[in-house]
């Protein structure tokens, strides 16, 4: 769904076209034609070509790309156009872009409130959708949650007016309510998450979605089933997701099944099926050398080792996961391999040690927003 940026005067188009049709000035690019055309330029117009700079930069030099967007956005403040919530959305995805998430949603903020005071219902979904998943990263669920809600509410009366409009389909409104699902699932919202993801998948089926998209959908119910307790149910959709995953050659994503099912295996309690699942997993992280992917099947597979009793595995498998999460500087795979460590040294009545890895585990969940891991810290701790 793209943003639609208001159409420039005509003389600015006829401009553009001889520029980038005609040849223009010889050795000329079209960023130096912009250039020139803004020492002439002021107000709304020149709002427009700073967009378009940004733009035509966005790639190669995003720094320089966000100082047009910048400029263009103090112009915006004195006027009342749609241009200051497409300015806002640019500035708002090019903070994303380089890791700077609170700004990002500050001006995502912007956007939809402007798009709002102008009844632009298409970007008022975009930007829920956009504002909603950094959010979703960021931990804060429940708002992220009626950001997507926002938009699935929209849909319906805007697509009966727009079906034949390219920009927006129903995979978009199956987009919304997988995002909407995964939030209520973080939440604690089981049911409810479940009926969206559902008719997500039921969206996507019915409107010939890719594969991956639609096994997707199929690991985001087994997740809500696990989570439920139902693991036998969701055993089903991980398999029936890692079929179509082993189709189309998508060996991450196999790996992540193959930990899916590890997990609700151990969870009904068998522990054999759950090893030699978790092992499949750590084969194919093996030999793609994905290192992320070896950490977490060496932590899953030290619970289990450490549950019979062979805690010299379950050790030497959680000091490789922790090592590794250090070296790709991955906090939450560092944290949990910490938290499993501490629980394995205190059983075995080393509380020294114990202490300092859960205290390190703490420190790090807090850091990556790990809200649920740094609940179970804090009861290992008060054990301790």
């Amino acid at each position: 769904m793209p943003i639609k940026t208001p159409v420039s005067p005509r003389g600015y188009v006829l401009f553009l076209m001889l520029t980038l049709f005609s040849g223009g000035l010889r050795g000329t690019t079209l960023t130096d034609s912009l250039v020139q055309m803004l020492k002439q330029q002021n107000g709304e117009e020149r709002i427009q070509t700073l967009i378009q700079l940004g733009k035509t930069v966005q790639r190669t030099q995003p720094d320089k790309s966000l100082e047009y967007y910048k400029e263009a956005w103090d112009l915006t403040k004195y006027t009342g156009t749609k241009a200051k919530a497409d300015v806002a959305y640019l500035m708002a995805y090019t903070l994303k872009n380089r890791g700077l998430k609170d700004s990002s949603i500050v001006y995502y903020d912007s956007a939809l409130a402007s798009y709002r005071l102008h009844a632009d219902t298409l970007n008022m979904m975009k930007t829920s959708t956009m504002m909603g998943l950094l959010l979703q990263q960021n931990g804060r669920f429940k708002e992220s949650a009626l950001l997507f809600k926002n938009g699935i509410d929209l849909f319906p009366s805007f697509f009966k007016y727009h079906e034949d409009d390219p920009s927006i389909s129903k995979i978009h409104l199956a987009t919304m309510m997988t995002n909407y699902g995964i939030s209520l699932h973080k939440m604690g919202n089981f049911d409810s998450s479940l009926y969206y993801h559902l008719q997500s998948y039921s969206i996507k089926t019915e409107a010939n979605a890719s594969d991956k998209a639609i096994a997707k959908e199929l690991v985001n119910i087994g997740n809500v089933y696990s989570s439920m307790d139902k693991n036998k149910k969701a055993i089903e959709y991980f398999q029936e997701a890692n079929t179509r995953f082993v189709a189309i050659g998508d060996s991450g994503n196999i790996r992540k099944c193959f930990n899916n099912v590890g997990l609700a295996y151990k969870r009904i309690g068998d522990t054999t099926e759950a090893i030699v699942q978790y092992m499949k997993a750590l084969e194919i992280s093996r030999a793609i050398n994905f290192e992320p992917g070896i950490a977490i099947s060496l932590i899953n597979l030290s619970s289990l080792y450490a549950g019979r009793n062979e805690t010299k595995k379950s050790e030497k498998a959680l000091n490789e996961a922790m090592d590794i999460g250090e070296q790709v500087n991955d906090l939450q795979l560092v944290s949990n391999a910490s938290q499993n460590l501490a629980s394995l040294f205190f059983k075995l009545g080393q509380y020294d040690k114990a202490l300092t890895l859960a205290l390190k585990s703490e420190k790090l969940a807090a850091q990556s927003h790990e809200r649920d891991l740094q609940e179970v810290v804090f009861e290992l701790l008060s054990q301790i």
